[in-house]
Formats: C-alpha cells, structure tokens, sequence
C-alpha cells in the first residue's frame, strides 16, 4: 500500500511572506558572501580577523529585493 504524505495545516507561502529579510551585512562580508556576526566595537568577526574597516550600508527592503 502507498503511503500518503503528511498534512501540513499551514502552508509554506504564508510564512516565508511574513518573514522580512534585512540588510545588515558589512560590504565585505556581502561581496565575500559570508554570514555578518557582530564583534567587539563596531567591526563585525571577519572584518576584526582580516583587519578590515566594517562598513555598512543601509539599503531598503525594496533594493534588497531587487539585489537577487
């Protein structure tokens, strides 16, 4: 006998349509595609092992929408 796949009673659309995404990742972590984690003063972990400036550029919903 087939087995019949679980029912889910929320669909997927409706939560990741609630869900926002923001733009808080340094430039630097943005081009090297790597996750921005804070670290101490005002330069995130990468930037503070690499010894980098951490510069961060706000950006609307909207321009991280079309960014994709």
């Amino acid at each position: 006998m087939p087995r019949e796949p679980p029912v889910c009673n929320e669909s997927r659309s409706s939560t990741a349509s609630s869900r926002k995404r923001r733009g808080l990742a340094c430039e630097r972590c943005r081009s090297r595609k790597q996750k921005c984690l804070p670290g101490q003063e005002s330069r995130c972990r990468n930037c503070q092992r690499a010894d980098e400036r951490c510069e961060t550029i706000e950006r609307s919903s909207n321009e991280i929408h079309l960014e994709r």
